[in-house]
Formats: structure tokens, sequence, C-alpha cells
């Protein structure tokens, strides 16, 4: 019975994925609940990682657009670098070729990857934004940064780190082996709540990644051998 359910398994899913989540000397079962497991993570910490990279992109784009009192501040010249002026006019250009009309600023914002945030907030972007104004600009995006003065490289480490566990979970590669997984939850809450502690509250009132980082595992290997029928 095990042994028809892993060959099925290994059909549908691959063995070279599958192998990603056996321990050493550990049984086929095993790596079918790590890998059923990692599927509960990474859903449990999607609610975080979703409400870290909308409100992240908002907060950006409402400061800086306070700042130089347009929303259009990606064409002011010199701005942005290449590589996010690529990733600006692609996107704007992909809204305009699936819609036939010129999108909205808000629009092109919402096209935006979570990386194109974070870069942002990296040192490329240190005089040009962060620097000037004694960071007023850099504390309008996280208001309730609690800390000292001034620490973009603080808030930009935080997010590039949470930027590579969310492609790591929204493409689906294994987060269940990650030693820092209970931090970076930790760390997702953080970082909403330097900008919003209303997003923050409204999310941890959905947010059940503990129940599952503690207990997700038994229960799935419980239903699993119930599902294939062994003891």
């Amino acid at each position: 019975m095990v042994t028809a359910y892993v060959d099925d398994l290994r059909r549908a899913v691959s063995l070279s994925r599958l192998d990603k989540y056996r321990t050493p000397g550990g049984s086929d079962v095993k790596m079918a609940v790590n890998d059923f497991w990692n599927i509960a993570l990474s859903e449990a910490l999607y609610p975080g990682l979703a409400a870290l990279e909308v409100s992240l992109r908002n907060s950006i784009h409402n400061a800086i657009s306070s700042d130089r009192g347009t929303d259009l501040w990606y064409y002011e010249p010199a701005l942005l670098e290449p590589q996010q002026l690529r990733e600006f006019s692609n996107a704007r250009f992909s809204l305009f070729r699936a819609h036939g009309n010129h999108p909205e600023i808000g629009r092109i914002v919402a096209e935006l990857t979570f990386g194109f945030s974070v870069t942002l907030l990296s040192r490329n972007y240190q005089h040009t934004l962060w620097n000037p104004n004694n960071a007023s600009l850099l504390r309008a995006v996280v208001p309730h940064f609690s800390g000292p003065a001034f620490q973009r490289q603080r808030i930009h480490e935080t997010c590039n780190e949470l930027r590579k566990l969310r492609n790591r979970v929204f493409h689906h590669e294994p987060v269940w082996n990650r030693a820092t997984l209970m931090q970076d939850h930790q760390n997702i809450h953080a970082a909403i709540g330097w900008i919003s502690p209303s997003v923050l509250g409204t999310m941890q009132s959905v947010d059940r990644f503990a129940d599952v980082y503690a207990n997700g595992k038994a229960r799935i290997e419980a239903s699993l051998k119930a599902h294939i029928g062994i003891p």
C-alpha cells in the first residue's frame, strides 16, 4: 500500500522534488509528511507575506508621492536606477497590452514586484531618497519603526530576507527545514507593524502559523497514515 502510494506520488510530484523532503534514514511516509507539511507552512505564511508586500509597496508609494507632490514620481529624471526603471516600464506596458489603454498609476504600482519595493530601500537609493531631510521620508514609510534614529540598513536587510522567503513560499520551494522559520515569522509581524499596526492586528487575527508549525506535522502524519491505511 505504501509503495503504491509513494510511486504514484513520485509520478505526480517528481522524485527530485520529493527527495528534498527526505531526512537521513527517514521513511517514504516521513518524506511525504514533510512535503505536505511544507505546503501547510507555506499556506500559513501567506497572509503575513501578502500583507507585508502590499503594505510596503503602498507605504513607499504614498510617502514619496506626498514628498514629491505627485504620484507620478516614477517619471522623475534620474530617480530610478535602470533596472527599476525597466521594471516600472514593463509593468506599465503589460497593463497597456492587456487592457488597451494607458493604466492609472495605482494599477502600475500594484503590478510591481515585492523585489522592486525592497530594492528602493537598499543603499542604492540612500542618497537620492532616504538620506535627505534627516531620513524623514523613510520615517514616513515606516512610521512605527522603533529603534535608533535611522536604520535603513536594518529595514532593508529584514525586508530582503523576507523577500527571499516569499519567493520560496510562492514558488513552492522547501521551507519546512529552514532553521530561522519561526524568527522569519516574527520578522514578518515586526515589519508589518513598522508600517501599520491596523494591518498587523487584522493579519494576526487570521494568522495560524504558530499552530501549524507546532502541531501541523503530527496532524498531517496521522491523516496520511489513515488515508494510506497504515497504523
